[in-house]
């Protein structure tokens, strides 16, 4: 049910050239798959033209780590511990996210939400920017 007047992208973010063009960046499990530096670049370049950016990212948290060892009785493979291992090691606390992407407060208000299931969701708006005469 996606509009059809919206722009629906799938690209790499490091490589994407057409931020100037995107207003709304939204993305799922994706972030923590970077480094701090990759990060800041990737924030650097979304933040120039974006007024939203929604990110939906794993909570890093030894009680996410410890719902995951519950799961192997109902047939979670070594891969699947190895891996959600990794990306909950791999996830974010707190303000993490947005410091990350070099989100500033003078420019953008954001909200990180958490939830027991182990997700981090970060939204941040970027602030209306007001001309004084």
């Amino acid at each position: 049910d996606w509009p059809d007047h919206w722009r629906w992208l799938q690209t790499d973010l490091l490589d994407f050239q057409d931020y100037g063009r995107t207003t709304v960046v939204i993305g799922n499990l994706m972030l923590h798959q970077f480094s701090a530096r990759e990060l800041t670049g990737i924030g650097r370049m979304m933040q120039r033209h974006a007024r939203a950016i929604v990110f939906c990212e794993p909570e890093r948290r030894n009680l996410h780590l410890w719902q995951l060892r519950l799961l192997g009785p109902f047939g979670l493979s070594a891969v699947g511990r190895s891996e959600g291992r990794a990306t909950i090691e791999a996830g974010f606390l707190g303000e993490e996210l947005p410091l990350s992407l070099g989100l500033d407060r003078r420019n953008w208000r954001w909200t990180v939400s958490t939830g027991f299931r182990g997700y981090y969701r970060m939204v941040a708006v970027r602030r209306s920017r007001v001309s004084r005469a």
